[in-house]
């Protein structure tokens, strides 16, 4: 979801059953800024313009 991700796990089951929660804020904000360091990246090696280089020439 859009606040984190919820997970339940199942510790033990003798005598009684005891399950453990862990909550993750933010997990997406980590995903949104790979995405946005990837495109960056890509954006980096794009090749420049003709203007640009003729300027740099």
């Amino acid at each position: 979801s859009a606040a984190g991700d919820l997970y339940v796990v199942l510790v033990e089951i003798d005598p009684q059953p005891v399950f453990r929660v862990f909550f993750n804020p933010l997990v997406n904000w980590l995903w949104g800024g790979a995405i946005i360091l990837a495109l960056g990246g890509l954006l980096a090696f794009w090749p420049a313009t003709r203007s640009t280089r003729e300027q740099a020439s």
